[in-house]
């Protein structure tokens, strides 16, 4: 009996070293994410196609990395990793189709036959005008897509989703101040380079306003669910019971309260910068999507127990009177500051460039109906329909709409992946919001999100950078594993072993209400 007792010492002996190795990787890859981010933000969104090469190959170096040592995501996670997958392969096969010279089974475009008048040897007829630049092209939209499954990969669990959107909101404010502090005393300065564009508007560390009123649009979003979060951590009632009484409140209730004051101070530098950006679209955008968070998160939220929960205006009547003072309040803010927004609002829209590029994108989109003109092809497609009254003084290398860019570069194909992608992201946030509780803001957050990125890609072209396209799928991948990840889990992952209940939700709100008390400051 001896021997047969002592043979499972080894073995538990040696499985931590794999788990330790894993967490230890984990970390770096954590730390590796983050840093591929920032590198992408701080060369001006990664316009500029060497740090497109360098960050994409990064990105994907990270994600085979993850996945060979960590393993693909459990539940859900995996099927939003397909779903991404099935995308990017349709833009990859769309791509090939466009710029393969395949005689007898793709047609060319016709601008092709016009310079072989031109030149000694015909050239290579395809569908799209710049071949060679599409290839490069597809840098930018796999970067998102990389970044949003290596995400999925490595934040697998409900902890470690919740604190990576934590580091996206926090690192954001920090930015946002960041960015106030250059417009301010150093105007000329884009990042570490010499600004040359908007310099009378803040661009954060992009090169122009529009792109930096999304992004921070998405910050302030996110943000806003923190700032609602830490100010329900607080045992309010207790702590103004003991302040009224002159007694000592404890140090735990103190310390919830700087985490709120912190948080109310990041919003409002994100506030303050977005305000400053001056894109009309951007904040009017960012405006309609915060009415949006606002109204789910007061009629959406599951009940609170537990002794703080109590609510500061008491029963469900309550909660229309908080909804109509937060909007209030809301909508307050954005009147109060938005002065140089109205300004640029009381010029002729007929004045706007973007208005008169929109006549000519639209005989390019009909002229190049159905196959489109190619992925990167856009500047050289527009510039023989640019109107003279338009400006002749600069080149148009984007529209300042996502969608008619995409109609004329990918043709009929587009409108499909637009469906796709939207419904997609649709289907798993109602998921999240019907199942999840605790982590119900994730839901919240997609559908604002995805609301601020779709009303604002009418009149700008945000997506078409790849700093922001990434920053989109950095925000998305710990919404989406909160939306997708199955009710009662441990830290680790793995199902609780607690007694079966008939209800499914009643084990997710007894495992929430005890990590409620575990994680209170992330409440």
């Amino acid at each position: 009996m001896q021997p047969t007792e002592a043979l499972p010492e080894p073995l538990s002996s040696s499985q931590p070293q794999p788990l330790a190795f894993q967490d230890y990787f984990r970390a770096i890859a954590i730390a590796a994410f983050w840093a591929i981010f920032l590198l992408t933000l701080l060369n001006r969104g990664a316009v500029e196609i060497e740090s497109r090469i360098v960050v994409t190959a990064a990105i994907y170096l990270l994600l085979v990395s993850a996945i060979l040592l960590l393993g693909p995501p459990q539940a859900g996670a995996g099927k939003a990793i397909a779903a991404a997958c099935l995308l990017l392969g349709g833009l990859i096969v769309q791509l090939l189709f466009q710029a393969l010279f395949l005689p007898g089974i793709t047609p060319s475009h016709p601008a092709w036959s016009v310079a072989a008048m031109f030149t000694q040897t015909a050239p290579t007829a395809t569908i799209s005008l710049t071949p060679a630049d599409d290839r490069l092209g597809l840098l930018s939209a796999a970067l998102p897509f990389g970044a949003f499954i290596a995400g999925l990969v490595i934040f697998d669990t409900n902890e470690r989703a919740a604190k990576a959107l934590r580091w996206f909101a926090i690192g954001g404010g920090w930015l946002a101040l960041w960015s106030i502090m250059q417009f301010l005393f150093f105007p000329e300065m884009l990042g570490f380079i010499q600004k040359r564009f908007y310099l009378d508007s803040l661009t954060g560390l992009f090169v122009n306003r529009n792109t930096a009123a999304t992004f921070f649009g998405l910050i302030l979003l996110t943000l806003v669910v923190l700032l609602h979060k830490r100010l329900l951590a607080p045992n309010w009632r207790m702590v103004r019971a003991l302040v009224a009484n002159r007694l000592t409140v404890p140090d735990e209730q103190k310390r919830l309260i700087r985490s709120a004051a912190f948080a109310s101070a990041l919003t409002a530098f994100c506030f303050i910068a977005l305000m400053l950006t001056g894109s009309r679209a951007g904040i009017m955008s960012s405006f309609a999507a915060l009415l949006l968070l606002i109204l789910l998160t007061v009629f959406n939220s599951p009940i609170r127990r537990g002794r703080n929960a109590a609510p500061l205006w008491g029963g469900r009547h309550g909660s229309k009177r908080r909804a109509a003072i937060m909007l209030f309040i809301a909508i307050g803010l954005f009147s109060l500051f938005a002065n140089r927004v109205a300004l640029r609002m009381e010029a002729r829209l007929e004045d706007d460039l973007r208005f008169c590029y929109m006549p000519g994108i639209t005989r390019a989109i009909a002229d190049n109906w159905p196959w489109g003109s190619g992925l990167a092809s856009f500047k050289e497609t527009y510039a023989p329909y640019n109107a003279a009254q338009c400006g002749v003084n600069s080149v148009v290398t984007h529209a300042h709409n996502v969608y008619a860019e995409g109609l004329l570069t990918l043709g009929i194909v587009f409108p499909f992946y637009v469906a796709f992608f939207v419904l997609t992201q649709l289907a798993i946030f109602f998921r999240g919001a019907r199942k999840r509780k605790r982590y119900r803001y994730a839901s919240h957050l997609g559908f604002t999100g995805l609301l601020l990125v779709a009303l604002h890609s009418t009149l700008d072209f945000s997506l078409q950078i790849p700093g922001f396209a990434m920053a989109y799928a950095v925000f998305l991948t710990p919404v989406v594993t909160l939306c997708l990840h199955p009710p009662g889990t441990e830290r680790d992952g793995r199902q609780r072993r607690s007694r079966p209940s008939a209800d499914p939700q009643t084990n997710e709100r007894l495992g929430e209400t005890t990590a409620s008390t575990i994680n209170s400051c992330e409440q």
